[in-house]
């Protein structure tokens, strides 16, 4: 027998590669016959998948055509790939919008838009990948024990911030209120519009559900729409998280930390609701701080008008997010500005310091446009409605007034802006992480993350480089102006990697120093926070999901198909009615319009809505009607078909016991219902209108709606003039009950009723803790 040559392996015989497969189709073949192969979730996330990418790829083309043409070759690859993105991700909702503007979405542009940006783009993208080839040679690298220790937990990481994403049920409340919903009706009509009502959260800035709009776009069920909104989220965040290295080597030239990325999973607040990934728009904004950050070191360099121009179009990608991203906006702008006018007033050289500023604040303003021009245009304010104490938005009222300033006290998480607020602002930031902010979710235990104040204090004795300070500045800023405008723990989120580098700029010196203490420090550090965070992704704080986390669902999901209820895996569920707003969509007309009477929910109905809430909209007042007719003429001039009652939030305000009668008996007594289902009615507007008959008098038995105890005639309920006032500790005498056709009783009051007092009424319907009953038999009423 001979040995086999030293260094030489010996030849696997053609026969076992075959017996090999052939073993892999029998394992196949033998499961199929339990699980069909066709079934297997595998190929719907892959659809997901190659959707995602089919757009991602998109947007770098063309972003990095546009990137190339603003300032060719002045950005490695990483760094070329994470601004390009970014550019072309606001390109993209940039096309979505105009497009909406003359009705042109649907399927045509779902299938044909991201393959004419990556047409326009695909020279800068062969170019990157011929620069990308020759690093690709050394892949994989050889990795440390350490390095391959930091790969393992961001891989674990990845999984834990990717698995929940397979349910809709991840999806956040926001979300599902306004963000899918406004993509589901630009969808759904093909149109961008103003909402006529105007709807506060339809006048938000909604770059995300521009890119939403793409999604749901999708000729397939709305279950695999909010996936794929789901799939476009993380895939953005996948870019944010590559830019980290980068940015780290920007920083610190010569210094390289291919796994810098890893350092995300430090800050494990963003792992738990609602500031993880759940199709909302913070991560959205998070990915113009990275962009940002590597254009503005650019800018800060060089003060080039081409890389100031990149510096506000990342800015304006921020703010054309959310309002909360101006953390990210603000900081962008002002370091450009302080840059240019220290370099103006140091060298005396102004043209070159002015054209920088006037292009970052040119292209600020015209990439913020479709936003603030829009807005301008439909509503009569570019910010609708912030300025409504400066100018007067359309429409605008004195109630719509009062409720926001109520919004804005007592919802707005925001210090007092005085002194005081000043050092408390100032405190917050230097002690970021110590202590909870928004105790709503996550009880009053710190769960953001501690590592980048930690690491503040340690700046001082580095050395560092304008670079480092920079880096901590621009951080440390965003969370000044996070804690000042509306401290809510997910709007860190936006300005999320811009710590994540800060803290980076730290701990990556320290651990390479030749003292072990240095080192030892690092290991304190990182330890203690992994000790404190690390059950921070398992803890149950998704409390507003079935299970308290979303992987419960995820787990659901997966044993129906073992099951082999296959079809049920991809229908809507019950909760949050997801189930019925579907079925009442498959009901409704094409060209239906439905008024969502004081719900927010409606994910699944595939129409376009129109929302009365009495806080979040300006243009729908039920109070001052006075019959049925006028609330017909109401909802007929925003082209109403349809109505959907049955559910109310106390935070949506309240059109008062005047506007919720008259808007009921409308309902009740004029409107066809179609069905009902899950505590939901769905309702056709009458063919005709109603005769403009007055209502009858109401009895009104409350304690807590301003409103004295007492009979009205119908007309003097809004005035809080009462015929009869009652007190509420004497009993309700039986006449006035016979005199009234409403009765509207508030529980826990303690008004004392006969128990045939309202044999002949029937509920009209219920808000909250008010009940409001109509006379069964109105000619009865004396």
């Amino acid at each position: 027998m001979v040995a086999p040559s030293a260094g030489k392996r010996p030849a696997t015989p053609p026969i076992v590669a075959v017996v090999a497969a052939a073993g892999a189709v029998a394992i196949v073949w033998t499961y199929s016959a339990h699980f069909p192969v066709r079934e297997w979730l595998v190929w719907r996330i892959a659809g997901y998948w190659a959707l995602t990418l089919y757009w991602g790829t998109g947007c770098a083309a063309l972003g990095m055509e546009l990137l190339e043409r603003i300032a060719p070759r002045q950005y490695r690859p990483l760094e070329a790939l994470v601004v390009g993105f970014a550019t072309g991700v606001i390109a993209f909702a940039a096309a979505v919008f105009a497009v909406g503007l003359v009705g042109g979405l649907g399927k045509a542009f779902f299938v044909l838009a991201p393959a004419l940006f990556a047409t326009a783009g695909h020279r800068a993208l062969l170019r990157w990948c011929a620069r990308v080839r020759p690093s690709l040679r050394d892949f994989p690298p050889r990795l440390s024990r350490f390095e391959l220790l930091s790969l393992s937990v961001g891989v674990a990481g990845l999984l834990a911030v990717y698995v929940p994403i397979l349910t809709p049920h991840n999806v956040q409340h926001d979300a599902r209120w306004y963000h899918l919903p406004i993509a589901q009706q630009f969808a759904s009509t093909g149109v961008v519009a103003k909402f006529p009502e105007g709807w506060l959260l339809g006048a938000y800035p909604h770059l995300a559900s521009f890119l939403y709009t793409w999604a749901f776009l999708l000729p397939a069920g709305i279950v695999h729409r909010v996936e794929l909104c789901g799939h476009l989220e993380f895939v953005i965040f996948l870019v944010t998280i590559a830019a980290v290295p980068a940015l780290v080597r920007r920083v610190m030239p010569g210094t390289r930390v291919p796994l810098a990325w890893v350092a995300f999973f430090l800050f494990p607040g963003f792992l738990r609701y609602d500031s993880n990934l759940s199709t909302g728009a913070d991560h959205v904004a998070a990915l113009f701080a990275s962009a940002g950050l590597l254009v503005l070191f650019a800018a800060l360099r060089t003060l080039a008008v081409s890389h100031a121009l990149l510096v506000g179009l990342m800015a304006a990608g921020a703010l054309s997010t959310k309002y909360s991203a101006i953390s990210v906006a603000a900081p962008l702008l002002a370091f450009i500005a302080a840059r240019a006018l220290l370099y103006a007033n140091g060298t005396g050289k102004y043209r070159r310091a002015s054209f920088a500023l006037l292009g970052a604040a040119g292209a600020f303003v015209v990439a913020w446009a479709p936003h603030w021009l829009a807005n301008l245009l439909w509503y009569g304010d570019p910010v609708y409605p912030m300025l409504h104490d400066h100018v007067t938005g359309r429409p605008w009222d004195m109630e719509a007034d009062l409720y926001f300033r109520v919004f804005m006290q007592y919802a707005v998480l925001a210090p007092s802006h005085d002194l005081k607020g000043a050092f408390d602002t100032l405190f917050a930031a230097a002690t970021l992480g110590f202590r909870a902010y928004e105790t709503g979710f996550h009880g009053e235990t710190p769960v953001f993350g501690f590592l980048f104040a930690a690491t503040l204090y340690c700046v001082p004795f580095l050395r560092p480089s304008w670079r480092v300070r920079v880096a901590y500045a621009v951080g440390f800023s965003a969370v000044l102006i996070w804690y000042w405008t509306n401290h809510r723990d997910r709007y860190l989120q936006a300005c999320l990697p811009w710590l994540v580098v800060a803290t980076l700029c730290v701990l990556v010196p320290l651990w390479r120093s030749p003292r072990r203490a240095a080192r030892a420090s690092v290991l304190a550090l990182v330890f203690a926070q992994l000790a404190c965070g690390a059950g921070a992704y398992l803890e149950p704080s998704h409390f507003m999901i079935p299970g308290d986390h979303p992987l419960v669902q995820v787990m659901a999901l997966v044993e129906k198909g073992h099951k082999g209820e296959y079809a049920q895996r991809f229908e809507p569920y019950k909760e949050w009615h997801f189930a019925t707003w579907t079925d009442f969509g498959r009901r409704l007309p094409a060209n239906a319009r439905v008024l969502v009477h004081e719900d927010r929910l409606w994910i699944g109905l595939d129409r376009p809505v129109v929302v009365d809430e009495a806080q979040w909209q300006a243009g729908i007042r039920y109070g001052p009607l006075t019959s049925p007719a006028e609330v017909y003429d109401l909802l007929r001039r925003f082209g109403v078909t349809h109505i959907v009652t049955g559910e109310n939030h106390s935070d949506g305000g309240d059109h008062g016991i005047s506007g919720n009668l008259v808007f009921s008996e409308f309902v009740a007594a004029y409107a066809k219902r179609i069905v009902k289902a899950d505590g939901l009615t769905l309702w056709q507007m009458p063919e005709s209108r109603p005769t403009a008959a007055t209502l009858g008098p109401a009895l009104v038995l409350t304690c807590n709606q301003s409103q004295p105890v007492g009979l009205y005639p119908f007309a003097a309920v809004r005035a809080r003039q009462p015929n009869v006032e009652l007190s509420a500790k004497d009993p309700v005498p039986s006449d006035l009950v016979r005199r009234a056709t409403y009765v509207v009783i508030e529980d826990e009051c303690g008004f004392s009723l006969d128990e045939d007092a309202l044999a002949d009424f029937r509920v009209l319907s219920k808000r909250g803790r008010v009940t409001y009953y109509r006379r069964a038999n109105v000619s009865d009423v004396p």
